[in-house]
């Protein structure tokens, strides 16, 4: 593509009762995350749906589910500035703040938006804070998975760990792996990554 701009995460899934081409589109900064807009193409290449995150954010590269209902699970990161002088970081740093959204494709309106810092610690990441201004990536949402009952599974590299999520609150209801397990795993097993 050009300005910069490069595609990712192609993937087939069903929009509007038709098996489609989905993938990400826009720029990836740096630290490891992007920022741009998940594109649909029917089977003759013509583009017949676009999301962009909502509320201020972009969307990211790393997940796009498409889901009955004309709605879509996107991933957004967006850094924000604060003091991560409790987590060995830097007073004026910078952390990133990781958000799945769940998006009417119709509308482009929010309907329901999740986020990592109201729910894990920043305690919780296996990553080391950067010691300059940096945003420190704690989180890295890795995939999202909707559930027929609404609930959600979501995975994060940098606290090596899984999230089921309750549908509606987003409230965490179990851990696999991390600082935080909810399951004792068994000797020498860890999740990783």
């Amino acid at each position: 593509l050009s300005g910069g701009e490069t595609a990712e995460n192609l993937s087939q899934q069903t929009y509007e009762g038709r098996r489609d081409l989905t993938w990400w589109r826009g720029r990836v900064l740096s630290i490891g995350f992007g920022q741009g807009e998940d594109i649909i193409m029917n089977s003759r290449y013509q583009t017949v749906g676009r999301v962009a995150g909502g509320n201020g954010l972009k969307a990211d590269l790393h997940d796009f589910q498409i889901v009955p209902g004309n709605v879509a699970y996107i991933t957004a990161y967006n850094p924000i500035s604060c003091d991560l002088s409790a987590v060995k970081g830097s007073k004026d740093g910078a952390i990133v703040d990781t958000a799945v959204q769940m998006i009417d494709m119709r509308t482009g309106l929010v309907r329901w938006e999740w986020h990592s810092l109201d729910h894990v610690g920043a305690s919780e990441s296996e990553v080391e804070p950067p010691t300059d201004t940096t945003p420190w990536d704690y989180f890295h949402l890795n995939s999202i998975d909707p559930e027929p009952g609404g609930e959600i599974f979501i995975s994060a590299r940098s606290t090596w760990a899984g999230y089921q999520l309750q549908g509606g609150s987003g409230v965490v209801l179990w851990r696999l792996g991390g600082t935080r397990s909810s399951f004792t795993m068994g000797p020498g097993a860890r999740v990783a990554w």
